[in-house]
């Protein structure tokens, strides 16, 4: 299944030379302590970039930190800012660290997100559907606004990209999930208006719609619940979708624009 991906999705003959896709380049991950943000934020420095970690967690954050230096070997700098992507100041103070280290952001995957228990939508409680909307859109925002703020003086010439994690709940409708399936709705519309603001500035945004992905979010699902929902019978794992995210952001995707990319094993074909 890997080498599928690297053959289909990283260009048709192949991916290039590893370590030098985005080598002199600078990325920030958000949600980067685990799962998929951690899987993109090594995959970036195994490509050559120097990466900044945002997360909410200081010692998995610090972890993810490691893993992705080993990743980027000597020439490796990434750091790691412990963040709240859905607090405004702490979002600011993130970004003027980055400016401080690296002067710019040349591709950004804004994938910290929030979920909450299943019910019924009436049942869902107030404070589950503010804390969902605030990581999951406003979080995205903000990051956006400070990401664009210092992609926008090197884009014009040189290109710049920004992912937004959304959903297969993004595009159809899930019960118990009102507000997370809502969230990610918002996320594809954010990001396609977005995406038209910038296209003429040199920066591409686009969203990723991951079907069941093996995380700590999808540990409760059951084997039999994946097996009978998803047509190619099994999870993907975080690397795949770390895959299709440098393939947006690199230059081989560079007429990509406004696109809700879903990679769900056809869960949403039928």
């Amino acid at each position: 299944m890997k080498d599928f991906l690297k053959r289909n999705l990283l260009g048709g003959g192949g991916p290039p030379a590893r370590g030098e896709r985005f080598r002199g380049k600078v990325v920030v991950v958000t949600g980067a302590s685990a799962g998929i943000g951690l899987a993109t934020a090594v995959a970036f420095a195994a490509e050559g970039a120097s990466v900044a970690l945002l997360a909410r967690r200081e010692k998995e954050g610090n972890d993810a930190l490691e893993r992705v230096r080993r990743a980027g070997g000597e020439e490796a700098r990434p750091m790691f800012v412990q963040t709240d992507v859905a607090d405004t100041a702490q979002v600011q103070a993130a970004f003027a660290a980055i400016r401080d280290a690296f002067g710019r952001v040349d591709a950004a995957f804004n994938n910290a997100g929030a979920m909450h228990k299943g019910a019924p939508m009436a049942a869902l409680g107030e404070d589950d559907f503010d804390r969902v909307m605030a990581v999951n859109v406003k979080g995205v925002w903000l990051c956006m606004r400070e990401e664009i703020a210092l992609m926008e003086q090197n884009a014009p010439k040189h290109g710049a990209a920004i992912v937004n994690m959304a959903s297969m709940s993004g595009v159809v409708g899930v019960a118990r999930l009102a507000s997370y399936t809502a969230s990610k709705y918002a996320v594809i519309g954010l990001t396609k208006s977005a995406a038209l603001d910038y296209a003429t500035a040199g920066i591409r945004i686009n969203a990723l719609c991951p079907g069941y992905v093996r995380t700590d979010m999808t540990r409760p699902v059951p084997d039999e619940r994946v097996k009978q929902r998803v047509p190619v019978g099994y999870m993907s794992e975080p690397e795949e979708m770390a895959a299709a995210v440098l393939w947006m952001c690199s230059d081989e995707a560079r007429y990509l624009v406004g696109h809700a990319m879903v990679i769900d094993g056809g869960v949403t074909a039928g």
